[in-house]
């Protein structure tokens, strides 16, 4: 699994991002996360839960790359440090991208990107 920059626990984007400049309202009924799940994501946890990555988190899963830009503003990048986490040393190796966004030119510089292609030939092989 190659993540970029991946969103994993919604209900934890307004409290990771509090007191930044990033802060924002994801709990919006027109926020992205709450028109996935149809209502503000705070007001329906049970559905909300479904969509959380670490809530899957087992034994068998696949090596992860996760990388994330240090200024992103979509997603905090304690998301993908929570991941990487929960999946362990031996399933997870992840990468903070500094002065990167969520996206953008430092994750597609010849360097990162051989970088994930030696991920995925020492893993896909």
């Amino acid at each position: 699994v190659v993540d970029w920059f991946g969103p994993i626990d919604f209900l934890q984007l307004d409290a990771q991002f509090a007191g930044t400049e990033c802060a924002q309202n994801h709990d919006a009924a027109d926020s992205p996360e709450s028109k996935l799940v149809g209502a503000p994501i705070q007001s329906v946890p049970e559905i909300v839960a479904t969509t959380n990555a670490m809530n899957y988190v087992d034994a068998d899963d696949a090596p992860f790359l996760i990388q994330h830009g240090s200024a992103d503003c979509n997603i905090p990048p304690v998301q993908g440090q929570n991941l990487a986490d929960a999946l362990g040393a031996d399933k997870a190796t992840y990468y903070l991208i500094e002065g990167a966004g969520h996206g953008g030119s430092q994750f597609e510089t010849p360097e990162n990107l051989q970088l994930v292609i030696e991920f995925l030939d020492r893993n896909l092989k």
